[in-house]
């Protein structure tokens, strides 16, 4: 779940500046977190399926949520829905599995004691 904590440091990361159009992402008073692969029930399902293929480990949708959609790593400071949808790469299975392989990666979720599900 993204708390006030989260959204801060990644807005912190980026210098509160949009990562799309590089402008303030106060000036539309607007200012937003991109998941780069969306939010939802169809994303959680890519992937619970693409962890079992590839990593044969089963995990929830609670877990995906918390550890894959919304890990800093899918996270980008952005100051408006236009810029947040330029973000959106669900529909890229190339770059989409790539960040998915990425974050496991880096933040070794299978090597930690991160709960099944």
């Amino acid at each position: 779940m993204i708390n006030n904590e989260k959204y801060d440091a990644i807005f912190a990361r980026d210098q509160y500046i949009c990562q799309c159009c590089m402008g303030h992402v106060q000036q539309y008073n607007s200012m937003q977190i991109a998941h780069r692969v969306r939010q939802g029930k169809q994303a959680e399902k890519h992937c619970m399926i693409y962890i079992w293929n590839n990593y044969k480990k089963d995990r929830s949708r609670k877990w995906v949520k918390d550890y894959i959609l919304d890990n800093e790593l899918n996270l980008v400071a952005t100051c408006s829905l236009p810029c947040n949808s330029h973000f959106n790469i669900f529909t890229k299975e190339v770059e989409r599995d790539a960040l998915i392989d990425r974050i496991i990666g880096e933040c070794e979720l299978f090597s930690m004691n991160t709960p099944d599900k």
